[in-house]
């Protein structure tokens, strides 16, 4: 059986406890600043590799944003493509047949009368090429207003009177009457001259582009 028997002074013994608690004090407060530069390493390289990103992508905006600006004068030309369609296309949808309504009236007139003037005016504005009087009240239902001269060689009865009664019949007048008539004479035939009015409903419309463009005119 060994004993062991320190036989230093008391104080020196605890210095070199006081020591060994120092230096691992010391190598552990080390180890940790080593762990924290580890990871500030570390999260130094994500930020920076972040950055690389966020640069590249910027770079890429950037690129974009130039490349839009190209294609702006593009945008431009649609824009006024796309309003002049929409002007033609409002425009068209209140056009009216004229071509109609004057072959309606040449096969309206009976063989026993003529027609010597005729005007119309549109809603809201007069037609170009036809009359240069006002516009007709635009709370009627009519699109265009119609005045007319003839006579007939029928006298009023039964001439001017059939005139009315055709115009009755046509799907696109409505609302004719007289305004005046008188008796005259045409060289050697006594007449029945007269003057008068009738208005066109909306069936007068041609229709033209009510459905929009067609794709060639849109182009």
């Amino acid at each position: 059986m060994t004993a062991r028997v320190n036989l230093l002074p008391r104080e020196i013994e605890e210095r070199a406890r006081t020591r060994r608690t120092a230096g691992w004090t010391v190598a552990g407060v080390a180890g940790y600043a080593a762990l924290l530069l580890v990871l500030y390493l570390v999260k130094l390289g994500d930020v920076n590799a972040a950055r690389e990103e966020r640069d590249a992508e910027q770079a890429r905006v950037d690129s974009l944003t130039a490349e839009l600006a190209t294609l702006e004068q593009y945008a431009q030309l649609d824009r006024e493509v796309t309003a002049r369609n929409n002007l033609l296309s409002a425009t068209m949808a209140t056009e009216i047949s004229w071509a109609r309504v004057l072959n309606d009236l040449a096969l309206t007139f009976p063989p026993s009368s003529s027609m010597l003037t005729f005007t119309a005016t549109t809603q809201p504005a007069g037609d170009a090429g036809l009359t240069g009087q006002p516009a007709a009240d635009p709370s009627s239902d009519s699109v265009a207003d119609v005045n007319f001269t003839g006579y007939s060689v029928e006298r009023f009865a039964p001439g001017v009177e059939r005139v009315l009664v055709l115009f009755d019949e046509v799907e696109t007048f409505y609302n004719a009457y007289l305004t005046e008539a008188s008796e005259e004479e045409r060289g050697d035939t006594e007449v029945t001259t007269f003057n008068g009015t009738f208005q066109l409903n909306d069936d007068a419309y041609t229709g033209r582009y009510e459905q929009g463009l067609p794709p060639e005119v849109g182009r």
